[in-house]
């Protein structure tokens, strides 16, 4: 009887043990799952800021872009120049500019 008792209770702690190894590891997991949320929250907010500033970039850039256009089909129209250009180890090289009578 007295062993039967032992069993019982060496059977009541290993399956208490392993009850309370299975909740850690989930309160863990649960945890895991959290930070994980947070850490995409972070980059969303981080994405969310830098947006406008992206925008603003990209306008400038066109602002500039525009001029630049504008610029070298002016000069193209008043003066009849020609650009000749080749590629030479990823270098634009220019190679002759010749001025074409009106």
């Amino acid at each position: 009887m007295l062993v039967m008792l032992l069993l019982f209770v060496a059977l009541l702690f290993v399956a208490s043990v392993y009850v309370v190894r299975i909740y850690n590891g989930l309160v863990a997991l649960r945890e895991n799952v959290r930070k994980a949320w947070a850490n995409i929250d972070v980059l969303l907010t981080q994405r969310h800021d830098e947006l406008p500033k992206l925008v603003e970039t990209c306008k400038r850039y066109m602002g500039y872009e525009q001029e630049t256009l504008e610029r070298v089909m002016q000069a193209r129209v008043t003066r009849g120049w020609r650009f000749y250009f080749l590629i030479e180890r990823d270098t634009y090289v220019l190679l002759d500019m010749i001025t074409h009578p009106k």
